[in-house]
């Protein structure tokens, strides 16, 4: 009980307390007579327009021009000081009035908008949205007339046009047409060859990013030659995009000497209640893409691959003696997840190798991958020997190196590259690099560093002499970035059953911890985890905050804490001694 008591008491954050306040009372005067407290408002009269530049563009702010809104619109009147409702109404019922109202003085808030503002569609079409509102102040014994309401559109206004040379390279095709995908949050409007109408996304924060994709088949042929169609996917986000924006994309292609193909939008940006401001120059690059003459260019909708083991297929994959233990068995080994789209299931994958190390080029031919190219949708075997192992994950193909494969790599120094291409069930092929860099030099004694600031870390330290918040502070450095970083826990004072009464465990692993109430009670405790120690090169780990502790609990006898540091020159083991007595 000592050490739960201990433990809630230093992990848990405090109480919060909670204040109440006096319900404001406002007094306007006049003593307790009602008639003098009666101002009034007069409703004939008022105006309730819509801003016309939501549906048109005019290339001067002097031309900007408001309609009446239709009598369906809602006005609401409503008491600023209390938030009270003192009038709900349609616009038609509040022209039809003849006597204006009486109402306490004070400031009101005069609210009109369309039918739909409350309810904003997602994403639709033709589906506009407007408010607006506007204060009015009723003054005791004094009438005063209802201000003029414009509304002005709610929800993002989108419209997407093609150039006519843009339209001319693209061809029609069911599988593959000419469109845009706009998609704000996971709402989304296609736009095809030849839309017409406007699209509306509903904000979903004050600022929005907007993702704009591209897709179709274009005519990679010089003008006057036989057309040659690829499948391209081209995506670029239009950021700081609010509601009561127009934003008009003007999609558009370059084509270089050289054959690379530039496709671009540019971004207009008309607002409705303030001077018309053109994003003339907004001039975004939605890719510099070479169109290859193997074909490697992504289909929409092809499976994905991505790599397990918390590895970023955008990194180079690093091979080097850290991932080795003294038997030759690869602890961190290359696994392949491909990804179907859900109409679709992965039917083929193969993989093409190239290099900067001949040796492994010509090893390659010599065991029959020409051009270094082999078909690893099964197992791969070579003599007898299992290169891969092929499985499934939820929908997904796994493929993964074998540790016979990992050490085999591991003879060849140098960067590689293998192009993975994978086709599902519908024919659709996708094209993915994956980098592998192979470091044959370094070794335990050249990768991180780790230090006891002010301390000998080779030393066992009484805990009862130690205190202060630094008292424990150890200080890790890695040239290349950490990649692995392991908690191992030991001792009488801290067992495995009390480290999981506070939710922690005898052994952690900070990049990837077991659960995430581990992840959160790590962060609580002040340690970083995950990616804020992935890839760092200068990192502190501080347990000056369980020394104290140790030392409450009242237990004798020693606790370890085995720090294990990897990055792409080896591993490091330094264990921090304590006694408690």
């Amino acid at each position: 009980m000592k050490f739960t008591n201990g433990i809630i008491t230093f992990a848990l954050a405090a109480a919060v307390l909670a204040t109440g306040c006096e319900k404001e009372k406002i007094d306007f005067g006049g003593g307790q007579n009602p008639d003098s407290e009666t101002g009034w408002l007069v409703l004939s009269g008022m105006n309730v327009n819509v801003n016309a530049d939501a549906e048109t563009i005019e290339s001067r702010a002097e031309d900007k021009k408001t309609v009446e809104a239709p009598d369906d619109y809602g006005v609401t009147i409503t008491r600023a000081s209390s938030q009270e409702t003192v009038l709900a109404e349609t616009y038609g019922a509040i022209k039809r009035r003849t006597e204006p109202i009486a109402l306490q003085p004070g400031q009101y808030r005069v609210t009109a908008k369309s039918t739909n503002a409350d309810n904003i569609p997602l994403a639709d079409w033709d589906c506009p949205a407007y408010t607006g509102s506007v204060t009015a102040t009723v003054t005791k014994n004094i009438t005063t007339q209802a201000p003029t309401v414009v509304c002005k559109l709610a929800n993002i206004k989108t419209s997407v046009f093609f150039t006519d040379l843009l339209k001319s390279k693209f061809r029609e095709t069911p599988e593959h047409p000419l469109q845009v995908t706009a998609k704000l949050g996971e709402n989304k409007l296609v736009f095809g060859r030849n839309e017409t109408r406007t699209g509306y996304f509903k904000a979903l924060q004050t600022v929005n990013n907007l993702e704009v994709t591209l897709t179709g088949e274009y005519n990679t042929s010089d003008a006057g030659a036989p057309p040659v169609y690829k499948v391209v996917s081209m995506t670029q986000t239009v950021d700081n995009v609010r509601a009561g924006q127009w934003r008009k994309l003007t999609f558009a292609i370059q084509v270089s000497d050289e054959g690379n193909v530039i496709f671009s939008v540019q971004v207009d940006t008309w607002v409705d209640d303030e001077p018309i401001e053109v994003d003339a120059m907004s001039l975004y690059a939605c890719a510099e893409e070479t169109i290859p003459d193997d074909g490697a260019v992504s289909d929409p909708d092809s499976p994905v691959l991505t790599l397990d083991n918390r590895h970023d297929i955008a990194d180079p994959f690093l091979i080097s003696s850290a991932i080795f233990d003294d038997e030759g068995t690869c602890t961190d080994r290359i696994g392949l997840i491909l990804t179907p789209a859900d109409d679709a299931v992965v039917t083929s994958v193969a993989a093409t190798f190239s290099s900067d190390n001949e040796e492994l080029t010509a090893a390659l031919a010599a065991a029959g991958y020409e051009n270094g190219a082999m078909d690893i949708t099964e197992v791969l075997s070579v003599d007898g020997v299992d290169y891969t192992t092929v499985g499934v994950s939820g929908r997904a193909k796994v493929i993964r190196a074998t540790s016979a494969a990992m050490r085999k790599l591991f003879e060849f120094a140098g960067t590689h590259t293998a192009r993975i291409t994978a086709t599902d069930s519908k024919n659709r092929t996708s094209y993915t690099d994956l980098t592998v860099t192979v470091r044959r030099g370094g070794g335990a004694e050249n990768g991180p560093s780790i230090v006891w600031r002010d301390h000998d870390i080779d030393r066992r330290y009484v805990a009862n002499d130690l205190s202060g918040d630094d008292c424990c502070v150890i200080e890790i450095a890695s040239a290349s970035g950490i990649t692995g970083f392991l908690v191992d826990i030991g001792g009488k004072v801290l067992s495995p059953s009390n480290l999981r009464d506070m939710g922690l465990d005898s052994h952690m692993d900070l990049i990837a911890p077991a659960t995430d109430a581990m992840d959160g009670m790590l962060h609580r405790l002040g340690f970083k985890t995950k990616d804020e120690v992935r890839g760092a090169k200068e990192l502190q780990f501080n347990i000056s905050q369980f020394v104290p502790m140790l030392t409450a609990l009242e237990i004798p006898g020693p606790v370890d804490f085995k720090l294990t540091v990897t990055d792409g020159e080896g591993s490091v083991a330094k264990t921090v001694m304590f006694t408690v007595k």
